[in-house]
């Protein structure tokens, strides 16, 4: 008869355990930087404020922070390893957070006994090349960018994930726009975004550097002394 059917299921679902609701986090938890490493290696790091992809001026700070970063010819190229010599690596990438891309520029040295001078040496050229940038270092970023973010190319810069950057494969978009809703961000397509770099004016790039470096935060991880380096 009808609704002799839903009695006998109630009879039968009521004895059952509906398990608790546990909530699972959508990001894993952040790694602890070390305070030392056990290399003979000393990294030097400029990280920045998280670029938030697709809000005002945030194109402007990618395409600075490609200049400054970023190939032969970029800020921390051109004056930490072949004006100053200070270290013979020395590159930018974009690093994934829950908020946005960090821009994060290095440059390693073997490990010495008195070496903190370093960091103010990197930082100070930076500064100094952040305040002369010009329409030429304006259009190498703006290719580069383009590189990096559409293309395969040796300088692969902008992090997807804790190991692997965009390859410049038809995959890329996919995880790109992921990531962005992760980060809660609009889900601006990849190519539209290199246009949004692209289109970015002299006036706003050179004050997007600028902010880049004074919002940039100094971290040095010590190796030590006499350790190899791999």
């Amino acid at each position: 008869e009808v609704g002799q059917a839903k009695e006998e299921l109630d009879k039968t679902t009521r004895s059952w355990r509906v398990p608790e609701y546990v909530k699972v986090s959508r990001f894993s938890e952040e790694t602890k930087h070390p305070e030392r490493q056990m290399l003979g290696v000393t990294s030097y790091e400029l990280h920045g404020k998280p670029i938030k992809v697709g809000e005002d001026g945030s194109a402007a700070e990618f395409l600075a922070a490609v200049a400054l970063g970023v190939g032969k010819g970029s800020s921390v190229w051109e004056v930490v390893r072949e004006k100053e010599g200070l270290a013979y690596v020395a590159e930018g990438l974009f690093w994934p957070t829950r908020t946005g891309f960090v821009p994060r520029i290095f440059m390693l040295r073997r490990a010495e006994e008195t070496e903190l001078h370093y960091a103010g040496a990197m930082v100070e050229g930076l500064s100094q090349a952040a305040g002369t940038l010009t329409i030429i270092e304006m259009e190498r970023a703006k290719s580069m960018a383009t590189q990096i973010l559409l293309h395969p190319n040796a300088f692969r810069a902008v992090y997807v994930d804790g190991e692997n950057t965009l390859f410049g494969n038809m995959d890329d978009d996919l995880r790109w726009r992921g990531l962005l809703n992760g980060m809660g961000l609009p889900s601006v397509p990849l190519k539209r975004w290199s246009e949004m770099v692209n289109e970015v004016s002299l006036e706003e790039f050179q004050a997007a550097a600028q902010r880049i470096l004074d919002g940039s935060s100094l971290r040095v991880t010590r190796g030590y002394p006499g350790l190899g380096t791999e």
